[in-house]
């Protein structure tokens, strides 16, 4: 909401009174909230800038996920997907960096795990004794999540 200045040199505010109301049904009141002398430098929070970026060697930084991760993510797959008795993990890695695979029940009980690394191309997983149902899997990198899915076993 813009803040603005009255007549009488107060700085202000409009406010909605009824935000989730359609229409003039909300009832937005021009001016309806005078600032603190000063404007609002001292009455209302900073906004957050939320196109910054990572900042280099922060320890703060929730954006690790880079070119490399983005690349492994899209080279993971699974078929045949639904799987009845065996299932292929793919993998188009062009490294020798290690994964781990790890497939959870719906529950999140760790029901298989795997090392998958550069040199595997397909990897044979063995499913005929899992129950039928919805399984969740994720490939990790140096304790990083890089790609996540879902496994159907009819």
């Amino acid at each position: 909401m813009p803040s603005h200045k009255d007549f009488s040199d107060q700085v202000s505010i409009s406010l909605i009174e009824f935000p989730d109301s359609a229409g003039i049904t909300c009832h937005v009141i021009q001016s309806g909230v005078i600032l603190a002398a000063g404007g609002n430098a001292f009455s209302l929070p900073n906004s957050v800038n939320y196109d910054l970026g990572p900042v280099a060697g922060s320890i703060c930084d929730s954006l690790n996920i880079g070119i490399k991760e983005n690349q492994i993510a899209s080279s993971i797959s699974i078929n045949p997907n639904p799987a009845h008795e065996f299932y292929w993990i793919n993998c188009g890695l062009n490294s020798n960096d290690q994964l781990l695979y790890a497939l959870y029940s719906s529950i999140g009980q760790l029901i298989d795990r795997k090392d998958l690394y550069g040199s595997i191309r397909s990897l044979k997983a063995d499913c005929s004794d899992f129950a039928k149902g919805i399984y969740f899997y994720k490939v990790i990198r140096k304790n990083l999540l890089v790609s996540e899915g879902k496994l159907l076993v009819e």
